[in-house]
């Protein structure tokens, strides 16, 4: 099972392999959003210029000096963060290992491994990225 391109651009299916605190091991996939190089550093200086256009007028209103400096200094915090991130999955759902009930998994920066708590037995367990075979 590989990765499969959706109608979206940049969206992709990829397999993952889900762990239980009790050892169980189940087999499953999600929707990732994957940025090219080219796309992270476009996302990176949108986040700078944002910043830096609303540190402008930002000085002319009091406290301006705290304000202004203060969005100034987020924007390359925020570049450098949009620029680390090349993955982000998408809101869905997948299997507990555990009982098998679905688990909503939130849209989150895909940082392996992803932790996930089953509503329905309460265990917590690991989505990993599912290796090669």
């Amino acid at each position: 099972m590989g990765a499969e391109k959706t109608a979206d651009q940049g969206i992709v299916e990829r397999p993952v392999t889900t762990v239980g605190a009790k050892g169980k091991r189940g087999d499953g996939a999600l929707r990732l959003r994957e940025w090219s190089n080219e796309e992270r550093m476009t996302r990176a200086l949108k986040r700078l210029g944002i910043c830096w256009l609303l540190a402008v007028p930002l000085l002319f209103v009091p406290p301006h000096i705290i304000l202004g400096a203060s969005v100034f200094a987020l924007g390359p915090i925020l570049a450098f963060l949009a620029s680390r991130e090349s993955a982000r999955v998408q809101e869905q759902k997948i299997a507990c290992p555990d009982c098998g009930a679905e688990v909503p998994v939130d849209e989150q920066p895909a940082s392996w491994p992803l932790a996930a708590r089953c509503r329905q037995c309460l265990d917590i367990f690991s989505i990993e990225r599912a290796k090669p075979t």
